[in-house]
Order: structure tokens, then C-alpha cells, then sequence
């Protein structure tokens, strides 16, 4: 067995973990102290809530077409899908036709790549986050435990990132009522919930769209209806930072391969960047957070190096609002 300390992806709270691993599959997570985070504990759907990464519904390969049509695809055939039907909707329907949702379960390095593909490809798109809260709010426990309504684990540090980048969020409603509308015709959709589950407003949305792309983890209603499947990693088969709800930055780290042809979602959102601005220079997650640092104030000086040795001393910033 070996083990990689990281952070529960369960919900906002963040509790530090260890996952126990042997031949590129888990057989356990536990609790590491924290006294700030989690103190000694970490509830039960998180302890046992690891059975998608090696679940029969991971999107293993890149694919095109909807529902049946769908094929698989190599990496290079499903990116320069990307660039053309992206590049058709901005031609035909000029930029702000094309929208994306980003999400608070892909970490400050992902949506700070998305953010920045909105900025300089699509500016005048429309950005959104579909909020994930369970009915029963925060539990507490009296032991001072909480489990967080929020099921995300960064959706503070994803806002943080997106309006630190200067794009003004819209409601998620927005983009589906702009889709309705004929506003917009192109979406890419940032998943990475294996939990996703589409209302049937935004599955009536969806459907009128002529492109859209998924970047996902898991097959679903959502991936059997985009134009390009992306596949994505698990929480354990990649780098990068999550920022939890009290606005602390928490280290994620990479213990197994990505399953089949998937890949980390930064690398995957770096390299649509490079098919659509001819920019891809990132050759890791710690080299997109040092730009980060750079770019968005609540993040200056926060570097990998600074986070913490094994996830345990953290860095606190002044996020904005979740």
C-alpha cells in the first residue's frame, strides 16, 4: 500500500486525507489532523464516496457526436473538433454566442485556465457556476464537525479566480434562458460532479444548441448529449489547489494515472487553449498556479511550495464572497 496525502473533494469543508492506494486503485481514505480544517475527523460520504474513480461510467477516451452517433476520438481529432465548432458559432454569431459554465469541483489552476480562454478567445461570452447545495444545509456536529451544505469543494476559490481574471459571473439561469432565447449557441460545459444530475430546464437548454462540449469525468445524460466529450481526472489523478469555505487553499495531490486516454483537466484546458490561441506553455499544474499568483490578487504569493508540507501547514486568503 502507498499512500498520497490530498483533500476530500466531498464537500466545501476540505478535510485533509490520506488515500491508501496499490496498483492504481484506492482502498481507503482516511482523516489527517488538522486543527484548523477538520481537526482529527471526516464524515462518512466522504470516507466511502470514492467508488466512481474506479466506476464502470469513467469517461475513459474523447469522443464525437450525440447519443448514438457518438464515436470515439483521438485526442488531436477531438481538440481540432473543439477549435472548429467553437470557431463557427464565434463567425457565424459573433463571440458572445459562446457561454461556459466552469465548476467548483475542478481546482483554482482548472477554472483559472477557463477563465482565461473566456477572457482572451470569447470575451464578450457569458460565464456561469451551477451552485450544488444539499436540501439539508450544514450539519454540525458537537464535536465541531461540520459537513457543508455545499457539496464543491472550491466553488469560493473558483469565483475568487474568475472575478480576480475581471469576468462578471452571470446566474446559471441566465445562460439557459440565453440559450432559449437564440443568444447563444455554444456552450462548454466544465463537469467533474460524479453526482451529475441535469434538471429538465437544462436539458431542454442543452438540446437547442448547435455545439456543445463536455469536459466530464463520468458518462451521463450531460456527456450522451454534447458534440465533443473531454475526458477528465479524479481528484487523485492530478495536481493542483482547492479553496475551501472559509477561503483557505488546500493542496491536492496526484496519486494514480488518469484511467484509459484521460487526462488532468488543466492539460486539457491548456491544450484548447493552444488549438484556439496558439498559446500552450504549461508544462504543470504548479506552472499555471505561479500565473495565477500573478494575475489574480487573492492569490499573490501562493505557490505550491507555500501551501504546505503535506497539505497540513496552509495558506489563508481573502477570497471573494462564495
Amino acid at each position: 500500500m502507498k499512500g498520497v496525502d490530498t483533500i476530500c473533494p466531498g464537500c466545501s469543508t476540505g478535510c485533509n486525507i490520506r488515500v491508501d492506494h496499490n496498483n492504481e486503485r484506492i482502498y481507503r481514505l482516511v482523516p489527517r489532523q488538522n486543527l484548523d480544517v477538520n481537526e482529527y475527523w471526516m464524515c462518512d460520504d466522504g470516507r466511502h464516496g470514492w467508488g466512481y474513480v474506479h466506476g464502470d461510467a469513467r469517461l475513459m477516451f474523447p469522443a464525437i457526436g450525440r447519443d448514438n452517433q457518438e464515436e470515439l476520438a483521438l485526442w488531436e481529432v477531438a481538440l481540432g473538433r473543439v477549435k472548429e465548432g467553437f470557431e463557427q458559432a464565434r463567425e457565424a454569431y459573433g463571440v458572445g454566442a459562446v457561454a461556459g459554465i466552469a465548476s467548483g469541483h475542478l481546482t483554482n489552476e482548472e477554472n483559472f485556465l477557463f477563465g482565461k480562454l473566456f477572457q482572451e478567445v470569447f470575451p464578450d461570452g457569458p460565464v456561469a457556476m451551477r451552485p450544488k447545495v444539499s436540501a439539508e444545509g450544514d450539519v454540525a456536529f458537537k464535536a465541531g464537525f461540520t459537513i457543508h451544505g455545499d457539496k464543491t469543494p472550491n466553488t469560493r476559490g473558483a469565483k475568487a479566480v474568475l472575478e480576480g481574471l475581471g469576468l462578471s459571473l452571470v446566474e446559471a439561469s441566465e445562460i439557459w434562458k440565453g440559450i432559449q432565447d437564440g443568444r447563444i449557441k455554444a456552450l462548454y460545459f466544465l463537469g467533474g460532479d460524479p453526482a451529475e444530475k441535469l434538471s429538465e430546464t437544462e436539458r431542454a437548454a442543452l438540446g437547442k444548441l448547435d455545439f456543445l462540449v463536455v469536459q466530464d469525468i463520468q458518462s451521463s445524460d450531460l456527456s450522451r448529449m454534447a458534440d465533443v466529450v473531454l475526458p477528465g481526472a479524479a481528484f487523485i489523478e492530478k495536481d493542483g489547489t482547492f479553496t475551501n469555505f472559509a477561503g483557505r487553499v488546500q493542496q491536492i495531490r496526484r496519486g494514480l494515472e488518469p484511467v484509459g486516454d484521460a487526462r488532468a483537466d488543466w492539460e486539457i484546458l491548456r491544450d484548447v487553449m493552444g488549438v484556439l490561441t496558439d498559446k500552450t506553455s504549461y508544462m504543470s499544474a504548479a506552472e499555471v498556479l505561479i500565473d495565477l499568483a500573478g494575475v489574480v490578487k487573492a492569490f499573490e504569493g501562493v505557490r505550491f511550495e507555500t501551501v504546505g508540507q503535506g497539505g497540513v501547514e496552509l495558506v489563508e486568503i481573502a477570497a471573494a464572497e462564495a
